[in-house]
């Protein structure tokens, strides 16, 4: 019986290369390798966390996932790093995470992750929910000027410098 840890995902860059990616047990060696990451955290979500937080590491560990492609397609790192940013990264992101969880063996685990992913996406959406409404109500604006205006006296206008005394001629 087959199951799990088989399929392919394909993710477009901005320069309109498609790259497969399918975490096999040489591809997530090849990503511990050749990066910080550790793509056995997935299972607590740990990893999942950190490529939401971090789209670097996101494209880092994709990297390592199409070096080959890359080299036979005499894409350089750094070209294949330019050719990711805005809507390219979330659909990355959510592409590598769902390989991610079908690569674990266990069915289990695999159901688990999902509902660890889900989580997480709630959270970020909850996030996102309370950083709209704060700048919606102007809470945000009012902390940026509180942090950037000068500390205000108390007592209003200062009166510690002494009142200028005029000389008065003395006859």
């Amino acid at each position: 019986i087959l199951s799990g840890g088989e399929s392919t995902v394909t993710i477009k860059d901005t320069a309109g290369r498609e790259w497969s990616i399918s975490a096999t047990v040489g591809s997530l060696k090849r990503v511990r390798e050749l990066t910080d990451a550790d793509p056995l955290g997935a299972m607590d979500g740990s990893l999942a966390a950190q490529v939401i937080a971090d789209p670097i590491l996101l494209i880092d560990i994709l990297y390592a996932f199409v070096l080959d492609q890359a080299e036979a397609a005499g894409v350089s790192q750094a070209a294949f790093y330019e050719a990711f940013a805005g809507d390219v990264i979330l659909e990355a992101q959510t592409a590598f995470l769902e390989e991610l969880a079908d690569f674990s063996p266990h069915p289990k685990d695999r159901e688990a992750l999902r509902t660890v992913l889900n989580s997480i996406e709630s959270v970020m959406d909850q996030a996102r929910a309370t950083r709209d409404a704060k700048i919606e109500s102007g809470e945000l604006e009012r902390a940026l000027l509180a942090a950037v205006s000068p500390p205000a006296t108390s007592g209003g206008p200062s009166t510690s410098s002494p009142a200028s005394q005029a000389s008065s001629p003395t006859d």
